[in-house]
């Protein structure tokens, strides 16, 4: 794996309907948060150059729904790893 690069830190989306940021190097990266739907957060991913597969892992600040929507998805179905403090985890399942 190679982490080595400039750092690139960019909003996919912030407000009060979504909330989706990322932070990384060219091969690897992570979101700070999922508020954004999946298609939307591959499109503003790949307008910035960002592959989805360079995703390694999500971080969750807390579980309103426009800081989780996509957290699923992304982290199930594409089987990126989810961290979040316990308290945060307990809001997202219920």
């Amino acid at each position: 794996m190679n982490i080595s690069g400039k750092i690139k830190f960019f909003c996919l989306s912030s407000g009060s309907d979504s909330n989706c940021f990322y932070l990384g190097v060219k091969d690897y990266g992570i979101l700070i948060d999922a508020g954004l739907g999946v298609r939307k957060t591959i499109e503003r991913l790949s307008r910035n150059g960002v592959s989805i597969d360079s995703i390694k892992a999500i971080f969750i600040t807390h579980d309103h729904i426009d800081h989780v929507r996509a957290v699923a998805s992304l982290g199930e179905r594409r089987g990126i790893p989810v961290f979040a403090t316990e308290g945060t985890i307990r809001g997202i399942n219920n």
